[in-house]
């Protein structure tokens, strides 16, 4: 039997509970929550009053708290040489991610963060086309979120981690915002060149009426246009120069639409795959983690203060 110890609120680990409960071999050992607030707690499963009792009780640590105490609580849970699994790292710098991941190599255990980008149900069920693009565009635009927002934070990671499983070796990133004197950050554009040759131009609007999240793959000989928030997308084959899309007969259409996965419950059994005893998975925690490190650079150098 495994054990696995959760961090967060009643509410956050209500949501995990059904996805571990499918795995047989897996047992609950209990919760913390390190805002400590007064609660019925949860059913069946024991609340702790703090971390050492729980890592003690666990092979594995899934953080689902991302307040200020999330670095000392997530470096003890290594330090014991417990797997880790850690929802949102926003709240941990550039400097104790890196440390993290030298503490984890030292261990000798996994050490894995919420990718939402790469688990999305629609790029699933594109993955094989998708990775073979050679030019990428992707639309966010996010209604009712400041440029101080997490929420914006976590939409950069998620389009940036997208890209980065694609082509991992980055040979040039252009980053761009536009401000107005009137509303501040109005939009961020970067560029990004790799190795292989794929290039991508992500956006990320802050101002605006209605949500949006697009994105364009580029091929030779197709291109595919993914709407994620329908979970939808159209694969437009070319028979002729790529250039005559809009003309009928040189266009075949495709449509696409996903099942719609929950991408954390794709994210959450991958861990618990690799941390099984005789798993053959293996994660190195420096891919895991690059995306964040990608993004937090990312706006230190455009001087942008959120979540850094």
């Amino acid at each position: 039997m495994q054990n696995i110890g959760i961090i967060g609120s009643e509410i956050e680990i209500g949501q995990v509970i059904p996805v571990l409960q499918k795995y047989s071999g897996l047992k609950i050992s209990g919760y913390f929550n390190p805002a400590g607030e007064s609660d019925p707690g949860l059913p069946d499963i024991c609340r702790m009053d703090g971390l050492s009792e729980l890592v003690r009780r666990s092979e594995a640590v899934i953080f689902l708290y991302n307040g200020t105490m999330l670095y000392e609580l997530a470096k003890e849970a290594v330090k014991a040489s417990r797997h880790v699994f850690i929802d949102n790292p926003s709240s941990i710098s550039v400097k104790k991610i890196t440390q993290l991941i030298d503490l984890a190599a030292e261990a000798n255990i996994i050490l894995k963060v919420k990718q939402t980008g790469r688990y999305n149900g629609i790029v699933n069920a594109l993955w094989e086309q998708i990775k073979q693009s050679r030019y990428i565009e992707i639309k966010h635009v996010i209604v009712g979120h400041t440029v101080s927002s997490g929420r914006l934070f976590e939409c950069i990671v998620e389009d940036i981690e997208l890209i980065t499983v694609i082509a991992s070796n980055i040979k040039k990133i252009r980053p761009t915002s536009i401000w107005s004197s009137a509303n501040g950050l109005q939009l961020i554009n970067v560029r990004f060149e790799f190795d292989n040759q794929l290039v991508a131009a992500l956006t990320w609007n802050v101002l605006s009426d209605k949500n949006v999240h697009q994105a364009l793959f580029v091929h030779s000989d197709k291109t595919i246009e993914i709407d994620f928030l329908t979970q939808e997308a159209g694969i437009f084959h070319y028979s002729g120069n790529r250039h005559d899309r809009f003309i009928a007969n040189s266009v075949r259409m495709e449509k696409i639409k996903s099942c719609k996965r929950d991408p954390f419950t794709g994210e959450l059994s991958k861990f618990i795959e690799v941390i099984r005893p005789k798993s053959v998975y293996m994660l190195n925690p420096e891919e895991e983690f690059k995306a964040y490190l990608i993004a937090k650079d990312l706006l230190i150098r455009m001087k942008l203060e959120i979540a850094i």
